[in-house]
């Protein structure tokens, strides 16, 4: 799949996120919000399907993987939720533990098959490419920061929204800034 397919997939997100929190978390949905969310992941639906039309390399295998990380992270958005409202962690807390395992794992796997050194020696060789991971860092953690805000507040279905929203944004800005061809089905 390439960026802007995963990115509008992602965004699909929002209807088992949920289900889940209706089923789970016993979070009542209004119907008006059933709606807004379907009309929402149609439009990055049809996104997609016209992406599929003009990419050439698109694998119908990278949807049915893009499907399992939805469900996975729909249960990730419940969880925090569930951790910040109904046991009052702090966002703080709830980042800490939500994020550590991800953090071991990744290393583990990265130290595994062999991309630990060399990954350690480019950025130590490259100030300017370990500036601007530092600067991706700081703002993936900021980005992260107010999605958990928005979930301990909101609950995660607004959270998600918001991050559905941003990503279509996201893909808006991308395609004005830097232009592909446009087609007609």
């Amino acid at each position: 799949m390439n960026y802007a397919t995963g990115t509008i997939v992602k965004s699909g997100k929002l209807v088992p996120t949920l289900i889940l929190s209706v089923v789970w978390l016993r979070r009542p949905v209004a119907f008006p919000e059933w709606i807004a969310a379907g009309l929402l992941v149609l439009s990055s639906t049809l996104m997609a399907l016209g992406e599929h039309l003009v990419d050439v390399n698109f694998q119908p295998l990278g949807l049915a993987i893009a499907f399992i990380q939805l469900v996975a992270a729909s249960m990730q958005g419940n969880v925090q939720e569930r951790v910040l409202k109904d046991y009052d962690a702090t966002v703080s807390e709830a980042m800490l533990f939500g994020n550590s395992l991800g953090a071991v794992l990744v290393l583990v796997a990265m130290a595994a098959n062999g991309e630990m050194a060399p990954a350690a020696s480019f950025f130590l060789d490259s100030r300017f490419a370990f500036l601007l991971l530092l600067a991706r860092s700081v703002t993936f953690l900021l980005g992260a920061i107010a999605l958990s805000v928005l979930t301990k507040e909101y609950g995660t279905g607004a959270a998600t929204a918001v991050g559905t929203l941003r990503k279509s944004l996201t893909l808006l800005f991308s395609f004005a800034l830097f232009p592909k061809p446009y087609h007609l089905i």
